[in-house]
């Protein structure tokens, strides 16, 4: 029970948000606590009483991973008594709590074929149950609205337009990368089409940024195979070589190509308004500017931050450029990195900026030096570990559980895999493993 529970736990809860996203994570009520934290709590609890117990499972974390996590829980760990006690605080803080889960993950046992294949199953049917229900909201908008809300107001099946983007890309590039293989080439480019084709639809600039970045990872993935498939996955290629002119017609057609388009001229030129993507783009980026001369006004303020609770988008008057006026409800500038600076000072924007490229390096490990095959759990993990920095750069979904908790897993399944093949170097202390127990 308690091997599972520590060995399955995180990832059972990140395909859970990933199945979910937004309005999975604010069940059951609507209100805290919310199930993730619940969840984690008890995954936190375990871990303890399995080390106090001393039956704690061999758990190395690469070490630059484990350098970057530990220092940005240590500094979340130093603000939260100085800050104010509210939930807002809480609120706040939990963004950088929500890294622990990269310290909590233990590869899976997949116990040969079979096991891989069955967990690799499970995770194809959670993206395609996700982008089924996303179909649902696209296509026919009348049913979602017609689904009495749970608890305090949580409307099930209401997608997020950047967090579902990204993951509706999660199904493109596993698939994509399954018809590569030689896997189910027809099924595999159709649930590729209906990935890349809901995303465009969401017409999210984040999931685009995300999603690119995702597929180019995918795209550049090569492994040894046997010959028996060199002519299967020529084929695949071939399609999607052909198809990719289209996609990309679509994609300029579709709002979130369009917005992105129109607020990437905008920075050198003026240009046609569309969908409200110049006017979002140069709030923010005002914004952002009105932000970071608050930040730097103040010495301390600009190492340290200004810690959990304070309203800093107020405080600045950034939130006069992002919004109009006050919103006492959005604490976030929509930018992760300039929210770590805020709330953490220049030291915590480093330490988040380290724990991506510790990521990304991970996802290099893994994707093209390791010596086994690539499973698909290994995929949609570099998948994430790549994209989702680009999503939370324009968003505010790294600062939520239903973009954190699948981002640190995917990085905490990294360095496990990473470790357990011998490609990458566990953080050591006193010549053991870190976490050996």
């Amino acid at each position: 029970m308690h091997d599972g529970l520590q060995r399955y736990g995180p990832f059972a809860l990140a395909l859970y948000l990933l199945a979910t996203a937004r309005w999975g994570s604010y069940l059951p009520t609507g209100n805290p606590p919310f199930v993730v934290d619940i969840v984690l709590a008890v995954l936190i609890a375990d871990r303890l009483l399995a080390v106090a117990a001393h039956r704690k499972r061999h758990n190395p974390v690469e070490t630059w991973l484990a350098l970057a996590t530990v220092a940005l829980l240590v500094l979340t760990a130093a603000w939260l008594p100085l800050g104010d006690w509210s939930v807002d605080a809480l609120r706040d803080a939990a963004p950088y709590v929500y890294a622990v889960v990269t310290l909590l993950v233990l590869a899976p046992r997949l116990g040969g074929s079979g096991g891989r294949s069955r967990i690799e199953s499970v995770l194809m049917a959670v993206l395609v149950f996700h982008a089924a229900w996303v179909a649902v909201y696209v296509l026919l908008p009348g049913v979602v609205e017609a689904i009495p809300p749970v608890g305090d107001g949580v409307q099930l099946l209401l997608a997020r337009r950047d967090m579902d983007g990204m993951i509706c890309g999660l199904l493109a590039g596993l698939a994509l990368h399954k018809a590569f293989s030689g896997r189910a080439v027809v099924t595999n480019l159709a649930l590729a089409g209906v990935g890349l084709a809901l995303m465009l639809a969401l017409g999210s600039r984040g999931a685009l940024l995300g999603v690119t970045a995702a597929l180019i990872a995918v795209a550049l993935l090569r492994r040894r195979e046997g010959q028996s498939r060199a002519r299967a996955r020529q084929w695949a290629l071939a399609l999607v070589l052909l198809l990719l002119p289209g996609a990309f017609a679509l994609g300029m057609q579709a709002d979130g190509g369009q917005r992105m388009v129109a607020s990437l001229t905008n920075l050198w030129q003026p240009t046609e308004e569309v969908d409200g993507a110049l006017g979002t783009a140069t709030a923010r980026y005002q914004s952002w500017q009105r932000l970071v001369d608050y930040l730097q006004e103040d010495g301390s303020r600009n190492v340290f931050g200004v810690g959990f609770g304070p309203h800093f988008l107020v405080d600045s008057r950034a939130d006069v450029e992002m919004f109009g006026g006050d919103i006492e409800s959005v604490r976030s500038p929509h930018n992760y990195l300039l929210s770590a600076w805020a709330r953490l000072g220049l030291l915590g924007m480093a330490t988040v900026a380290a724990l991506t490229l510790a990521g990304w390096r991970l996802a290099y490990l893994v994707g093209w030096r390791s010596p086994g095959r690539v499973s698909d759990l290994d995929v949609v993990a570099i998948m994430l570990a790549v994209g989702m920095p680009w999503v939370g750069i324009v968003g505010v979904v790294m600062e939520a559980p239903f973009g954190a908790v699948p981002y640190f897993w995917a990085l905490g399944h990294l360095s496990a895999v990473a470790c357990a093949r011998g490609i990458a170097a566990p953080l050591t202390l006193r010549g053991r493993p870190a976490g050996s127990g």
